[in-house]
């Protein structure tokens, strides 16, 4: 599995995006997609910038071997090459609003190399807890 997937299910919750009040749930929920496609988007196109201006400068990230990354740490791992995305699209969206507060669910089917070996998978986002298991929502 490729280490930013998991960076990847985690970032609308933690972009800097404000989601204002008077924007009718409808459009905030499509920009929320609109902001995890584009990620999918800079992802493959080795958009930094992109990835940069929406991650949330206190962004801290914890892959699946417990290595935790803060934002800066997280652009040196992406542009370094170790983990590369070549195409990414994320599907069956799911957006809870629960006041300013927005959380997103998804389908992320990738391919890519990790660590010079090929990658492709299809995941869900974000990885249910332990105890969430079963659950459907």
């Amino acid at each position: 599995m490729i280490r930013i997937a998991f960076a990847l299910g985690l970032g609308v919750l933690i972009i800097g995006v404000p989601i204002p009040a008077q924007l009718k749930s409808g459009s905030v929920e499509q920009e929320l997609i609109k902001l995890e496609k584009g990620w999918n988007d800079a992802l493959a196109r080795h958009d930094w910038a992109f990835i940069d201006q929406i991650l949330a400068n206190d962004y801290i990230t914890t892959d699946s071997d417990g290595v935790v990354a803060d934002k800066a740490q997280e652009m040196v791992i992406l542009k370094s090459g170790e983990e590369a995305v070549a195409s990414a699209v994320s599907d069956d969206f799911k957006v809870r609003i629960y006041g300013d507060t927005a959380v997103v669910t998804y389908r992320w089917t990738y391919k890519g190399q990790f660590k010079g070996k090929e990658s492709t998978g299809q995941e869900r986002y974000p990885p249910p807890f332990p105890g969430d298991r079963g659950r459907s929502g």
